[in-house]
């Protein structure tokens, strides 16, 4: 099943990133805030303070989320095969408890001369995905030990959700350490966290091999 875990290396090397919508307070703006409103409803769920900055309800922020989320899912598998609707859902599932893993920390925020910000987030980094290859193969010789074949229907969503949740359980953090990014304000008035520096952080948190 070598094939396979190649696939699995492939589906995440590419971003999990999901554009975060900028706030539309400006005149009152608070950038640590802002800050941990992005991190707390992108990895927690929690969607109040999002919500709130955006002028929307908690439903309406969820929905916006949680759709984002699963369309940067379904893109990963454009470039592989052998997977279900139903398996590509399990997935997102399996992805939204790596999520919940995110350790982070909102330090502090200092104003710039054009108006941005600079934020000190504190991370400690997860191996979730360092580890994925090494689960992978686990989880492949204990189906081959099962008797399984690459050929078995939905074998690769298999091979892909359960060598996941080995690593969840499996996880472990880094040292912590601090990540700096920008908060910008764009030509309408409105602080946006860019997607590199969203990037930025997800990378920091969720360091790949």
């Amino acid at each position: 099943m070598r094939k396979y875990i190649e696939k699995i290396a492939v589906v995440l090397m590419l971003t999990l990133f999901i554009g975060m919508t900028g706030c539309s307070k400006a005149e009152d703006f608070n950038a640590e805030a802002y800050m941990k409103d992005c991190m707390d409803a992108r990895y927690r769920g929690e969607y109040k303070g999002y919500a709130d900055c955006l002028g929307i309800s908690e439903d309406e922020a969820k929905k916006q989320i949680e759709e984002s989320f699963e369309k940067s899912i379904a893109a990963q598998f454009e470039v592989s095969d052998g997977i279900s609707e139903e398996g590509i859902a399990a997935y997102v599932e399996k992805m939204r408890e790596v999520n919940r893993l995110a350790k982070y920390e909102i330090l502090e925020a200092a104003g710039m001369e054009d108006g941005s910000y600079t934020v000190k987030v504190q991370v400690e980094p997860s191996d979730v995905f360092q580890t994925l290859e090494k689960s992978a193969g686990e989880v492949s010789s204990e189906l081959i030990v099962q008797g399984k074949t690459e050929s078995d229907p939905g074998i690769f969503e298999t091979v892909l959700c359960e060598s996941v949740q080995k690593s969840i359980d499996g996880n472990t953090y880094g040292s912590p350490f601090i990540v700096e990014v920008t908060v910008t304000k764009d030509d309408s008035g409105v602080y946006v966290l860019e997607e590199m520096e969203m990037d930025r952080l997800e990378a920091a948190m969720f360091p790949g091999e």
